[in-house]
């Protein structure tokens, strides 16, 4: 495992190009097995400049929450380790996490998800699920669980078999008891239900369904709705119409 040096500075990274900076205001940097998510003074460091809608501020406020996520949640093998929030050299706040290889769940499924295991399929829909769970027990909807939010990595350096990792707690959120309208939604289709419905579902219910439709992706290789916008997505799961669960393996159906 790679140290966190506090003097570290942009020259000590290889920036990632996983994360949008004009939109998120933070840059995703890599050293070794770690991942600094940075705030934007670094963005304004590249040339051309990168310009982003958040201010300063406003990344340090999202770095600081999502820290605070992980620090309830505390240690879960299926939930990449963050190692708490550090200012690097210039004064830039950063939050450490474990880098997870080969990346996301999303990207192995469109790209080499035909060739996965059935066996390695059942395991990340029990690993995420589990993950998830823990989540809700510890009182933390992830609010955004998507498959780009969902890691690949493996249990060792020496280990070939790969499990997944949750990740991206920015827009998490505490559960509350009435639950209702009390939050941002930052997931999307097709792992969210229509906007219109979010003044009838809690966050738990938004969790749950993007749960369902990503073990639904890791078993099809492919988003529920592959192709449509998420307008008509939105439109048909107001009229109640979902993607036929027909090839979908009888395990996750029960």
């Amino acid at each position: 495992m790679s140290q966190f040096n506090a003097t570290w500075t942009t020259s000590d990274f290889t920036t990632s190009k996983a994360m949008d900076p004009s939109t998120t205001g933070i840059v995703l940097l890599v050293s070794g097995e770690l991942v600094a998510k940075a705030t934007q003074r670094l963005i304004a460091q590249q040339s051309p400049p990168v310009e982003s809608i958040y201010t300063l501020e406003d990344g340090e406020e999202l770095l600081r929450h999502e820290s605070w996520i992980y620090e309830l949640l505390g240690p879960h093998p299926n939930i990449i380790m963050s190692h708490g929030l550090t200012t690097l050299a210039g004064g830039d706040l950063a939050l450490i996490l474990d880098r997870a290889t080969p990346g996301s769940l999303d990207t192995h499924l469109h790209s080499k998800g035909a060739h996965t295991p059935f066996r390695d399929r059942v395991r990340w829909c029990v690993e995420l699920a589990d993950a998830v769970a823990f989540c809700h027990r510890r009182g933390v909807a992830i609010v955004d669980l998507n498959s780009n939010n969902v890691l690949l990595s493996s249990s060792s350096p020496s280990s070939k078999t790969l499990g997944v990792k949750l990740c991206d707690f920015g827009a998490a959120d505490l559960v509350v008891a009435d639950g209702l309208r009390t939050f941002v939604f930052a997931t999307h289709a097709p792992a969210s239900p229509s906007s219109t419905m979010y003044d009838r579902i809690t966050k738990i219910q938004v969790d749950l369904f993007a749960l369902g439709s990503t073990l639904c992706e890791i078993m099809l290789n492919q988003h529920p709705w592959e192709g449509l916008s998420c307008h008509e997505i939105g439109r048909r799961h107001e009229e109640g119409s979902f993607p036929a669960l027909a090839e979908v393996p009888t395990c996750l159906k029960t």
